[in-house]
């Protein structure tokens, strides 16, 4: 009997040893690629094989795969590891570790792995394709393109993607030209995939061919009406036209073909608010937009503010942060709307509690010092603690945008250096018109220009700005 039960086991240890060896076979028979999707048996299948053979490499290298797609990364190494000091012409042990780096970010181990690989497997189009990954990670767009190219050679069906991944890299490295004919390979090769349509679009609105940009952006959504990012590209080529009625279109088409992406309603009540005047249709569309889910009480907050409606934007701050008390700008948001609003006491606790939640949020300081700056009520203004919030602002903002020199030019002003003053709200005013320049004003009104010269102007006559006091002060 025990003869008989060593025997079946044997028989079974067999079949599992069988089945590794054929797998191993194949694989490195046909391409290398760590598939997401694939199932793999319990992790007792390897450890069973390993507890019987210490040697079996190939067992350590499906052990590690079977790491790999549980996102265990550590162990996948250290299984491929083990695969490739007992088998030292394993591709996919050098692909799986390769990509194991890779999701770590340790680009230069997955790059060395996967070159490796591809040595042992130089007729791998997955392998290249994990290379187009890693070195596209890295930004460095010639070998983008040189690995691309290996999956044309090896791989011929996988040209019109592997054109595109070209162009895109070509692209990156500014030669719109070459990026345009990869584009149009790619679209001759498969005229029914929808992005090289985009792609393409994207490369003709750089260059200035607004109309026929427009029109590969036309054909990628015949081709597929339910991806949201075409129609978020179209709308902006129609705004670097200045085309407000066709953005319009465009994003009342996006939400009759993908009625479940609520931010489009939003993105129409943007150009019906900003663009056209129309704010009845604009609050319409984000009255749906809170009807559908509650996180967007603050972008109808933000349109009401817009409208100097506070009362009514600070009951939408206040639900939006009913909803998620740990996002800080809300709260700076918020105290926006309560210092218009001429509560300024309610706007410090909200400002103090944002900086509370995220020391490092520079929105935070930049507000703080405004309002510091700013408040009509001499008793909460403050020029020296604005001066130096808001440069705490800005050394948080890399960019150093408009509302941190906005912010930092009122708090000279307010401590009387107006030299300085004058400088940084000339540089808001500059960033602020070369924005119009750039991006057709989108979200900046002529109103907020004017507001801008005439703070200036109040600087160069040695006068502080004010806030205009919209009642009397009160919490």
């Amino acid at each position: 009997m025990r003869e008989s039960m060593n025997w079946t086991r044997s028989k079974q240890w067999g079949a599992f040893f069988g089945l590794l060896s054929m797998l191993a076979n194949r694989a490195l028979a046909q391409q290398v690629y760590i598939d997401v999707d694939r199932s793999f048996p319990v992790f007792s299948v390897y450890d069973g094989i390993l507890a019987k053979d210490t040697n079996n490499a190939a067992a350590y290298r499906e052990r590690g795969t079977a790491y790999y797609h549980q996102e265990d990364f550590e162990k996948a190494i250290a299984d491929y590891n083990q695969a490739i000091a007992r088998n030292s012409k394993d591709a996919i042990a050098y692909a799986g570790r390769g990509m194991s780096h890779f999701k770590q970010n340790d680009l230069d181990d997955a790059i060395a792995d996967l070159h490796h690989a591809v040595r042992l497997n130089p007729n791998s189009a997955a392998i290249y394709h994990h290379l187009v990954d890693a070195y596209w990670s890295k930004g460095d767009w010639d070998n983008v393109i040189t690995n691309a190219t290996q999956i044309i050679r090896v791989n011929p069906s996988q040209s019109a993607w592997a054109c595109d991944i070209r162009g895109s890299a070509y692209r990156e490295k500014g030669d719109l030209d070459r990026a345009l004919k990869e584009f149009e390979t790619a679209i001759r090769l498969s005229p029914n995939w929808d992005a090289p349509h985009e792609d393409h679009g994207i490369i003709l609105s750089r260059k200035g061919d607004l109309d026929g940009a427009i029109a590969d952006l036309n054909e990628a959504i015949r081709l597929n009406p339910k991806r949201d990012g075409f129609y978020y590209t179209r709308a902006a080529i129609y705004r670097e036209k200045g085309d407000w009625d066709a953005d319009i279109a465009n994003w009342t088409e996006a939400i009759a073909n993908i009625p479940s992406e609520v931010w489009l309603l939003t993105e129409r009540a943007q150009d019906y608010q900003i663009h056209k005047k129309d704010f009845s249709k604009a609050i319409a569309d984000y009255n749906k937009a809170v009807e559908l889910s509650p996180g967007y009480y603050r972008d109808r907050a933000l349109a009401y503010q817009r409208e100097n409606l506070n009362d009514k934007a600070i009951v939408d701050f206040t639900k939006a942060i009913e909803y998620d008390r740990t996002t800080y700008y809300y709260f700076v948001e918020r105290a926006d709307a309560y210092f218009k609003n001429g509560q300024y006491k309610a706007a410090r606790e909200d400002l103090d509690h944002a900086i509370q939640l995220n020391p490092n949020g520079w929105s935070s300081y930049s507000e703080l010092a405004y309002c510091l700056a700013t408040c009509p009520d001499a008793s909460l203004r403050n020029g020296e603690e604005a001066l130096k919030m808001a440069h705490k602002g800005c050394d948080l903002n890399p960019n150093n945008g408009t509302d941190c020199t906005t912010a930092l030019a009122a708090a000279y002003a307010e401590t009387g250096n107006f030299d300085d003053a004058i400088r940084y709200q000339k540089e808001s005013l500059d960033r602020v018109l070369d924005r119009i320049r750039n991006d057709r004003g989108w979200g900046v009104s002529d109103e907020d220009i004017k507001k801008m010269k005439d703070r200036l102007a109040l600087f160069e006559q040695h006068k502080p700005y004010r806030e205009p006091l919209k009642r009397k002060p009160n919490p």
